[in-house]
């Protein structure tokens, strides 16, 4: 029950469109994707585009994690896979600074 309380994207499938996925937040102001325009015009109105706008979000912190790399090895030719790794740390601290 607890985790059905906290779960953030929502499937209806009797529905379709924006009202088949969609975002439902279990904390105030309880945001809620299918109203999304009475909470501002910037807000994901379905939960593929909030998961669409955080992997890009996530690859911007791999490509700053290319460029580093290369600004201090002068290439990426030894750079690994678990170079490129984002911990859940990296990612909470980085999307808490943006919401600053």
């Amino acid at each position: 029950m607890f985790n059905l309380v906290c779960q953030l994207r929502n499937t209806q499938q009797a529905k379709i469109g924006d009202e088949n996925d969609f975002i439902l937040s279990p904390v105030e102001p309880f945001f809620d994707s299918r109203n999304a325009e009475s909470f501002g015009p910037d807000l994901p109105k379905n939960g593929d585009e909030n998961g669409a706008y955080n992997i890009a979000r996530k690859g911007i912190i791999i490509l700053d994690k290319i460029s580093n790399f290369n600004s201090k090895n002068g290439s990426c030719e030894k750079m690994g896979w678990s170079d490129l790794y984002v911990s859940h740390k990296e990612w909470d601290d980085y999307t808490a600074i943006k919401l600053a």
